[in-house]
């Protein structure tokens, strides 16, 4: 893998991980997140293909994962950013004192628990200038 793509590569590391997890028996019937900044991979899931030929193996690897063993697999893109921030990004450099390494909670960095409009306050205020109206219903999960 080393003359590979880095997204390839990126990708490979979250089909492994699970992987091991479900031959150990610790996923069978559970919903599971994947957090990733890489958009190429986060595509390939989303869209179950790829023009890439290794890609597409890994998609569908990950996908027969899921359905074998029933379970829910959620392939998220977060910012580069936000990975560096967390601490993620800078662990293969050996930064050992950022985010979650510094003894920060995961949670801190995967806010899944907050709606869009506590996740931006400005994402209102961005949704009227295109709608061209003041007037909007905001409808909750339930509705």
């Amino acid at each position: 893998m080393d003359s590979e793509s880095s997204s390839l590569r990126d990708f490979l590391n979250l089909v492994d991980t699970p992987e091991e997890m479900w031959n150990a028996g610790n996923l069978k019937g559970t919903e599971i997140f994947l957090f990733t900044d890489n958009s190429t991979s986060e595509a390939a899931f989303f869209n179950g293909s790829s023009k890439s030929e290794k890609l597409f193996e890994l998609v569908l690897h990950l996908r027969k994962l899921e359905m074998q063993n029933g379970v829910m697999v959620h392939l998220c893109h977060v910012s580069g950013e936000r990975m560096k921030a967390q601490g993620s990004d800078g662990l293969s450099r050996g930064n050992l004192n950022v985010g979650v390494m510094a003894g920060r909670s995961m949670l801190d960095f995967v806010p899944t628990h907050l709606n869009a409009f506590e996740r931006s306050s400005t994402l209102l205020l961005w949704i009227k200038t295109w709608t061209g109206s003041d007037v909007l219903e905001l409808l909750t999960p339930q509705e």
